[in-house]
């Protein structure tokens, strides 16, 4: 039964630091160390828990934690100095030294869990000195406290914590009623796993074996399968079902838990370990190999369980007087005497074994009074020789004192004598150990100074190793950043060259193709112009007219781009006509369209309404637009409308055109600089990239509407009074 305590001591810390573990995670408390260093120290000082090297590491950590206000460090600090206190302290007055600043720092500081940690090396502390009484009271004040606050969890340490107690105290009814209250409470506190109360149903089962309820024991088995679903705990309750189903006499049930239960098993698993053996002799019993379960069952004569295989086994074998033994032996290690009416669930026929016991004793009881009887007789026998005897020793005892007085007189003689001849042995003795001791004194002094200098010599070529290794490892840091820098120096160096290698091919591009149109045609009008018509003259003043202006825009473009961005260029205010800036845009792009497209203005303004603004830079956008438009759409309608919004007091220019459109997964590309998703299109992939940055420099925007669908439509808005006109410098 002392193991049997031992092991719930064991389960009680396990479920009481469990608790501190779930609580830590009910709450919204910062559970995190404020420094790696503080953690790296805590991590060793755990490792080191129970040594007086991780106590100082533990009080080390508390100071640090305490400077950089970590209150959370220095609850864990004080969480391993109370787990060396619990190991070493002699009495309670020590570990409540330890165990009451972190008990009262955690209840103020909103860390409960810490609080209840406490509380459980203190309760351990006094049960492990069988002071159950004292504990009960502690436990009932705590449990009070908790209820008050509503700490389901702390209700719930205290509930199992006296389950524990009226184990150990042989009051298993009470105990179950305790673990089951504290599993309630675990079930209505917040963000708690099953994982937490699983231990309480072994808990329970092992109160139902202990008291030879198996029907309970199987129910209880079974309720805890339904609800865990962790490995060591499903195994553990497999081998509790097991082990009730021998008892119910259920042989084939028994045999199929069985076989799970040792399919199953792992190297840990939440059983009583005395109950395994059990299992072993009641599967050979169900075998038929009764020599075999009854070897193992001697082997273990102090399992308590294995008391229930036995009277079993005996039951199922009709041998009813070694049943009974082991039924007596079962109680008296339970109980203390001889009581059996907790073992209803064995099924024998109990009152004719008592009937031939009861005749068996009494004839034994009269045959030892006869024998006291004798006994007595021998004893008055012995007594009066004794009487005899002492009359003669008398006489003998006067002769023997004379003699001795006689002896005595030579004896002190003698050792005065010897006496003093020790005393010379001793003092040359005396002389001879100091000699020795000064001598080893002078050899122990001249090795501790040798060993003192080689420490400063090894520890000053230490230091010298460290910094120039140190020194090395900077150098080598610093050449690795000036190499990383380089890399990316040259990779955007390289991609500064490959993107002005492009710019230069296709500036190339797009100015070679209007100018070799202007030097063609120049060439026909001034070779050939007494052949031509005066309608051909004109249609080649035309044709040189509108690529001039093609490649002057062409060159506008870049040049304005760089203006704008450089800040050269500052925005001028003016008053714009709306309607007539609009038309004018749509005249200076006709020549670009395609015979089947047709152009179309819609205004919501008149012609006489006006804006504030720079109309060339306005006009740019339009034209812009246009264009794009215009080059995308070889038949259709092209769609320029100007909105005025009273409401938002802005202007909205729309141009819809019914041409190829923009793919989904480019429309991100359209406003990039020199970026053409056809590169047979005339231009060079700046004009988008121009609208956007003249909406931005008049606090407007320029958007492409991903909802249309018939083509491209490109909105460009801006204030009517703009709230903060860009006059300066960019």
């Amino acid at each position: 039964m002392k193991q049997h305590i031992t092991i719930h001591l064991r389960s009680l810390i396990t479920v009481l630091v469990l608790c501190m573990t779930i609580a830590s995670q009910a709450q919204t408390l910062d559970f995190r160390f404020k420094s790696e260093a503080a953690e790296k120290l805590y991590m060793a000082a755990m490792h080191k828990a129970i040594t007086h090297e991780g106590w100082i590491m533990a009080d080390s950590l508390r100071h640090m934690s305490e400077n950089c206000g970590d209150t959370y460090g220095e609850l864990m600090a004080l969480s391993i100095m109370t787990r060396y206190q619990f190991e070493h302290a002699k009495n309670i007055s020590e570990l409540e030294r330890t165990v009451k600043p972190m008990m009262d720092k955690g209840l103020k500081s909103g860390y409960i869990n810490f609080y209840y940690s406490g509380l459980s090396y203190l309760l351990t502390y006094k049960i492990n000195r069988r002071d159950f009484d004292g504990v009960i009271d502690y436990v009932l004040k705590q449990l009070d406290f908790a209820a008050r606050n509503r700490y389901y969890y702390g209700m719930a340490v205290c509930h199992l914590t006296l389950g524990n107690i009226y184990w150990m105290k042989h009051r298993a009814v009470e105990a179950i009623n305790e673990y089951e209250q504290g599993i309630d409470c675990f079930k209505r506190s917040p963000n708690t796993y099953h994982r937490s109360f699983a231990s309480a149903y072994k808990m329970i089962a092992d109160s139902y074996l202990m008291m030879g309820k198996f029907e309970e024991l199987l129910q209880t088995a079974d309720r805890t399968l339904k609800i865990i679903h962790q490995e060591p705990v499903v195994n553990g309750m497999n081998g509790y079902r097991a082990f009730a189903l021998f008892m119910l006499n259920r042989d084939q049930e028994f045999t199929d838990t069985y076989r799970i239960f040792k399919n199953n098993k792992t190297n840990h698993y939440e059983m009583q370990p005395d109950v395994e053996p059990c299992l072993e002799a009641m599967q050979l019993i169900c075998q038929g190999k009764d020599i075999q379960a009854e070897q193992l069952m001697a082997r273990y004569p102090d399992n308590y369980y294995m008391n229930f295989v036995a009277i079993a086994y005996y039951d199922r074998r009709q041998r009813y007087k070694e049943m009974d033994e082991r039924m007596q032996a079962l109680n008296i290690a339970m109980y203390g005497t001889v009581y059996t009416s907790h073992l209803t669930a064995l099924h024998y026929s109990r009152a004719q074994i008592d009937n031939q016991l009861a005749n068996i004793e009494r004839q034994d009881a009269e045959h030892q009074h006869k024998q006291l009887k004798l006994q007595q007789a021998r004893l008055q026998l012995q007594q009066i020789d004794l009487e005899l005897n002492k009359s003669k020793s008398l006489e003998q005892l006067a002769q023997i004192d004379a003699e001795n007085n006689r002896l005595t007189n030579g004896n002190q003689q003698l050792l005065n004598c010897q006496l003093q001849d020790s005393i010379a042995n001793l003092q040359k003795q005396q002389y001879i150990e100091r000699q020795q001791q000064d001598e080893h004194s002078m050899k122990l002094t001249t090795a501790i100074l040798i060993v003192i200098i080689l420490c400063l010599l090894a520890y000053i070529l230490l230091r010298r190793n460290k910094k120039l290794s140190i020194e090395l490892r900077n150098t080598n840091n610093e050449l690795q950043n000036h190499l990383v820098q380089l890399q990316k120096a040259s990779a955007l160096a390289k991609l500064s060259d490959e993107k002005k290698t492009k710019f230069i091919q296709d500036m190339s591009h797009e100015i070679r193709t209007p100018l070799n149109a202007i030097v063609g045609f120049t060439q026909i009008l001034t070779q050939a112009k007494e052949t031509l018509t005066n309608t051909e003259k004109g249609d080649i003043v035309k044709e040189v007219t509108e690529n001039s202006t093609l490649l002057s825009a062409l060159v506008n473009n870049i040049l304005d781009l760089t203006n704008i961005e450089t800040g050269r260029y500052v925005m001028q205010h003016n008053t714009i006509h709306i309607n007539n800036l609009c038309r004018n845009a749509i005249d200076s792009r006709k020549f670009m369209k395609a015979d089947d497209v047709e152009v179309v203005f819609n205004s919501n303004m008149t012609d006489a309404d006006t804006i504030t603004g720079d109309e060339h830079r306005l006009f740019q956008v339009l034209t812009h637009m246009l264009s794009n438009a215009m080059k995308n759409t070889e038949h259709g309608i092209i769609t320029l409308d100007s909105i005025y919004s009273a409401k938002d007091k802005n202007v909205s220019f729309i141009v819809t055109d019914t041409g190829c459109g923009i793919p989904e997964d480019k429309r991100n590309e359209v406003f990039k600089r020199f970026k053409k998703l056809d590169r047979f299109k005339q231009g060079v992939g700046l004009g988008l990239e121009i609208c956007r940055t003249i909406a931005t420099r008049m606090n407007g925007s320029f958007l492409l509407d991903n909802q249309y669908t018939g083509g491209a439509r490109f909105i460009f808005t801006i204030p009517t009074i703009p709230s903060a006109p860009d006059n300066t410098e960019a």
